[in-house]
């Protein structure tokens, strides 16, 4: 699952916070070897106010649109929020869809072009029209549902309903073209789905992983594993599986549906490479990444990111964007794979915290959402801004009201695949 932490905070108003875009000047010619380009330069092209707190955006590489889901952070829940769009071509916001309560990572179906967006509190799904903006459905769930996992083969989508606990959950299985729940897999702790080869769906769940068909979309296999699945990632290169466990990361071969090895004291798996290298985040403070080997799934590499439980990749530069969702005040770290050295560590949340960078393929940017904090801080990048100046990371930044700030640091390449939620 992909980790995003969503912290309660007793504040009850509604506030215009920014979206704010960086790029990274940073090139890598097609073909080349990842980190081969420049290290990043980042800076900041746009400042997209929104009218809530928000959530990590999802980048539709279709319509050029980011999705930002809003509405949380503040006690109790809402039982009715919105996602913000917000057009890539222009900056500017062009709707606002209302949606059920505290909604979740908005997913695209590639085939339909539309946008689905769980709601944990309201125990539904929105579908938001790719091509309009405009609200198509609502479709009733299990309980508590947070992720949808999509499946070009078949155009299903797969919500992961939490229940709630540590002992139940299920799968609801939307069809695209339907717009309804169709089946109904029933499972126990969920930590994750990912979608595998031949359109299977692993989904990590207490001390084992269960495969679901994409033809039947019932569980046709049982994998053990040693220790309760935390994190889940499918290397497409390979086909192999990585579950981070609190008992090392297990590598599971797909062709096989059986553990392989296990590689200990290597943390959970974040993303794959464009040369199918799977990465590996031991989190800290200091926090370390390791480096696995696609082809021999061996350690070939370690290196420090700072204070960190989540990271993100940008295969232009090969740098890596780190930060730490329980962190107070909110830092991000830039780190080189091919140098291996930290960059810079700037804090982008001095009254708040900062969520997982997350990387988006469709347009191949980065996103870092900052939230909790009674000032928001919009930092300007290294290199030349929107405006033709040139600022430094380090020493300039603009102070704004209460808020929050999303970052959207430009990059290149490949598929992150890795899907997690921590529950707090």
């Amino acid at each position: 699952m992909r980790r995003l932490e969503r912290r309660t905070v007793a504040v009850g108003i509604s506030l215009l916070v920014p979206l704010l875009l960086l790029t990274s000047s940073g090139t890598a010619a097609a073909g080349t070897e990842p980190g081969s380009g420049q290290d990043a330069a980042l800076s900041v092209v746009a400042s997209i106010p929104l009218a809530s707190w928000s959530g990590t955006p999802t980048y539709d590489g279709a319509n050029g649109n980011l999705y930002v889901p809003g509405g949380f952070g503040v006690a109790p829940l809402p039982t009715l929020s919105d996602v913000t769009i917000v057009s890539g071509a222009t900056n500017t916001v062009t709707g606002t869809v209302i949606v059920g309560g505290n909604p979740w990572f908005p997913t695209v179906d590639s085939l339909n072009g539309d946008v689905y967006v769980p709601n944990s509190v309201s125990n539904n799904v929105s579908v938001i029209s790719g091509t309009t903006g405009s609200l198509l459905a609502t479709i009733p769930v299990g309980n508590d549902p947070t992720e949808v996992t999509f499946d070009p083969m078949n155009g299903n989508l797969y919500v992961s309903d939490q229940n709630g606990t540590e002992s139940s959950g299920s799968i609801s299985v939307i069809s695209g073209v339907l717009n309804q729940v169709i089946a109904t897999v029933a499972l126990d702790f969920l930590s994750g789905s990912v979608l595998g080869p031949n359109g299977t769906i692993y989904v990590g769940g207490g001390n084992h992983l269960s495969v679901i068909s994409g033809t039947t979309n019932s569980v046709i296999d049982t994998i053990p594993v040693s220790a309760n699945v935390d994190a889940l990632l499918y290397d497409p290169a390979n086909e192999d599986l990585y579950a981070g466990t609190s008992g090392g990361l297990v590598i599971i071969p797909s062709s096989t549906n059986a553990v392989s090895q296990t590689l200990g004291s290597v943390g959970e798996p974040v993303f794959v490479d464009s040369n199918g290298d799977v990465y590996t985040l031991q989190s800290g403070s200091p926090a370390n990444v390791s480096v696995i080997s696609g082809s021999s799934n061996s350690v070939i590499s370690t290196f420090p990111v700072g204070p960190a439980s989540t990271v993100a990749y940008d295969p232009a530069t090969g740098d890596l964007y780190a930060t730490d969702p329980e962190m107070f005040p909110g830092v991000l770290t830039v780190t080189s794979s091919s140098s291996k050295q930290i960059l810079e560590s700037v804090t982008l949340a001095p009254q708040g915290y900062l969520v997982e960078p997350r990387y988006d393929p469709g347009n191949g940017e980065v996103y870092v959402v900052e939230y909790g904090a009674s000032n928001a801080v919009l930092v300007l990048g290294n290199g030349t801004s929107s405006s033709g100046a040139t600022s430094s990371l380090l020493d300039s930044a603009l102070f704004l009201g209460a808020g929050i700030v999303v970052g959207v640091l430009a990059t290149a390449g490949v598929v992150l695949l890795r899907q997690r939620r921590k529950r707090s």
